[in-house]
């Protein structure tokens, strides 16, 4: 008779899912796709939008690196919303309007990210809109990649590449790495048309397909998701480029980075299920059949192999014990025979194989993604070790945040607004 563990079939059940997902996103990757750009004759009008809440330390830098874009200034109108600040944020502000006419200024009740925006969004007459969280920096010639992506009018928002500002720790710099990597991830999803977010740090978006949609959704923790979400509802296009590049302070501790998962995920979760109606809806495409089931798969069954995982070493640990409760606990006597009798064929050749395999796609994913954005591996030092941590710890880490995000999401009715990349 054979006997079947459930470890087994979680596995099994793993193991579909992502052989199924990688077939799929490696046919993506072969398929061949013609860039398109525009050319601007007259450079039209930018209005750049930044929220801000208790920013002190970081939104004079943000302010400055806008302001010093390679933009004509009468054509670009920068907008600080000031989301209630307790800090010196409108102080810091105010000093920087007085210094540059393009600079507004903006003071409000705390209202949260979205409902700053939206505000904001009410006095814009310019052709684009880009949004910036006030702990972002932009580079000079960003808005000019940006903007020849917009070839039709099909498209609604243009993404850059998103980088980590000056890691200084072992965390930040896993940060670097998975930046990296998530814009290779979102290279496929663009090829497919599955972008599911517009992050917060310069996403470029058109004025007019923006007010269509009313805006920002002000009862979600995360309004770059969902509205990313109703602009692929509304069959409209969201571009990924490589040439244009935005710099983002990362959270410094586990803390901090804790809490700005749990947001991002929570809000994923949310937005997924206020608009259930694009789940394997062949209307949406490959939008409906693969992207916003994964939304959801995916966590679920990374929970799944975490307490499967956990359970193993439980019952290993139980076993353990149960061994030397029948010799007393004698475990000098257990040393002093110890041997090392282990054969490499001892090993499951199917688990080995994945696990090895897995590794090594892992590499060439983490090699492809630093040349796609032009970005040297080694170049800030220190990397294997954050690369190790970013194969074999951060799994962990997210695995136990997708069941907390599961337990508030279900339970917890109270949300909070928490700034992207706030440093906690």
């Amino acid at each position: 008779m054979v006997s079947i563990y459930f470890s087994e079939v979680v596995l099994a059940i793993v193991y579909f899912a992502a052989l199924y997902y990688n077939v799929f996103w490696l046919l993506t990757l072969l398929e061949k796709k013609e860039i398109s750009k525009k050319h601007w004759k007259i450079l039209p009008p930018v209005s750049v939008l930044i929220p801000a809440y208790n920013e002190e330390d970081s939104i004079k830098e943000t302010i400055k690196s806008v302001l010093n874009l390679d933009y004509p200034k009468d054509k670009l109108k920068i907008i600080v919303i000031n989301d209630g600040s307790k800090d010196n944020t409108k102080e810091i502000v105010e000093n920087l309007v007085k210094q540059n006419s393009n600079l507004i200024l903006i003071n409000q009740k705390n209202g949260g990210k979205a409902n700053a925006l939206n505000n904001a969004l009410k006095q814009i007459d310019s052709e684009f809109i880009a949004t910036l969280d006030a702990d972002s920096f932009v580079i000079k010639d960003t808005l000019k990649n940006l903007l020849p992506y917009f070839y039709d009018e099909e498209i609604a928002a243009v993404l850059p590449s998103m980088k980590i500002k000056d890691p200084k720790n072992v965390l930040q710099r896993m940060q670097r790495i998975e930046y990296t990597i998530n814009t290779f991830f979102r290279m496929l999803n663009e090829r497919s048309n599955c972008i599911h977010v517009t992050p917060g740090p310069f996403s470029l978006y058109r004025t007019s397909v923006l007010k269509k949609l009313k805006g920002f959704d002000e009862n979600c923790i995360t309004e770059d998701l969902e509205l990313a979400v109703r602009i692929q509802k509304n069959n409209y296009k969201i571009l990924q480029t490589y040439d244009a590049e935005v710099y983002t302070l990362p959270p410094k501790t586990i803390k901090g980075l804790f809490y700005q998962r749990k947001r991002w995920y929570k809000g994923g979760f949310l937005a997924c299920l206020k608009h259930k109606d694009l789940m394997f809806n062949k209307d949406y495409g490959d939008f409906g059949y693969m992207r916003m089931p994964s939304i959801l798969i995916l966590p679920f069954l990374s929970i799944i192999m975490f307490l499967t995982l956990a359970n193993d070493i439980r019952s290993s640990i139980f076993r353990a014990f149960n061994h030397l409760s029948m010799i007393d606990f004698d475990i000098i006597t257990i040393l002093k025979n110890l041997e090392f009798n282990y054969h490499l064929l001892d090993l499951k050749f199917v688990n080995v194989s994945i696990v090895l395999i897995s590794i090594l796609i892992s590499i060439v994913i983490a090699i492809y993604s630093h040349k796609l954005i032009n970005e040297k591996i080694s170049k800030y030092g220190k990397t294997v070790k954050s690369l190790l941590y970013y194969m074999f710890i951060h799994p962990l880490f997210l695995a136990v945040v997708f069941i907390v995000v599961t337990y508030s999401a279900i339970f917890d009715k109270n949300y909070k607004w928490y700034s992207a990349g706030k440093r906690k």
